[in-house]
């Protein structure tokens, strides 16, 4: 007796059928971001910062002064609108101050260099 083949899908079919659940995930994390609620669970703060990962989050609390959550229901995190708003325009205003600085004229002092001794032989 021979045994049937279990069905297996090529390799670009899984990765297709991934990134459609991916992208499909992304557009109603986005759709619940876009309501008016004024509390975000975690993934609808993911979809406000540019559709990041649940770890990135994380990492961004940890790392970056994401602000923590507002309140913790159970292992659920949510976060205020206004508060998730604040730091992102907090950060812009970050991003405008550095990218200013770097792009201003530097100004070269006009100090004058110690003199060089030369060694004694």
């Amino acid at each position: 007796m021979t045994a049937c083949a279990p069905n297996k899908l090529s390799r670009a079919t899984e990765r297709a059928l991934r990134r459609k659940a991916q992208l499909a995930r992304l557009a109603a994390m986005e759709q619940v971001a876009a309501t008016g609620s004024l509390w975000l669970d975690s993934r609808a703060v993911c979809a406000l910062c540019a559709g990041i990962s649940l770890m990135a989050l994380w990492r961004w609390t940890r790392e970056r002064g994401f602000p923590p959550p507002d309140a913790i229901v159970g292992q659920r995190k949510y976060w205020r609108r206004a508060t998730v708003h604040q730091w992102q325009e907090e950060q812009i205003a970050a991003t405008a101050a550095r990218n200013a600085a770097a792009s201003a004229p530097q100004r070269r002092s006009r100090k004058a260099q110690p003199a060089t001794t030369q060694p004694v032989s």
